[in-house]
């Protein structure tokens, strides 16, 4: 009995990109809470030092930026659940999802870029997975 669970366990692992979906996901889970850390410290920071900018010119209290992060790191997470499937087309467009959207934060510093490099890992290897 213990012999068939394992077996079932260990099938139903190699069906799905585990590790390109573990990499994807702790990047989204790193890049995620910076963006959360700067949301909150943003208004402290403002107060002791004035206008907080970032890397790509804009102003990181600007809505405009506020509303392409939220959008890309909901692309983001779409991708990552897209990715932890058996079927290879799903794993695929998850895949190229992250990319886009970890080459996109890339210059932005979200999760210090270790964020944006776990997800490129993982969406490169969702890409070059084989069912």
């Amino acid at each position: 009995m213990s012999n068939e669970k394992v077996t079932e366990a260990t099938k139903v692992s190699e069906e799905k990109p585990m590790l390109a979906f573990a990499l994807a996901l702790a990047g989204f889970v790193v890049q995620a809470l910076i963006f959360a850390f700067r949301v909150f410290m943003i208004p402290l920071f403002i107060t002791i030092h004035g206008r907080v900018g970032s890397l790509i010119g804009l102003p990181m209290h600007s809505l405009v930026w506020m509303f392409v992060s939220i959008v890309l790191l909901g692309l983001e997470l779409i991708g990552t659940i897209l990715i932890y499937s058996s079927d290879v087309s799903k794993v695929r467009m998850g895949s190229t999802i992250v990319l886009v959207t970890s080459l996109l934060a890339y210059p932005t510093l979200w999760g210090f870029f270790i964020g944006s490099i776990l997800s490129l890992i993982g969406s490169i290897l969702g890409l070059i997975w084989k069912s």
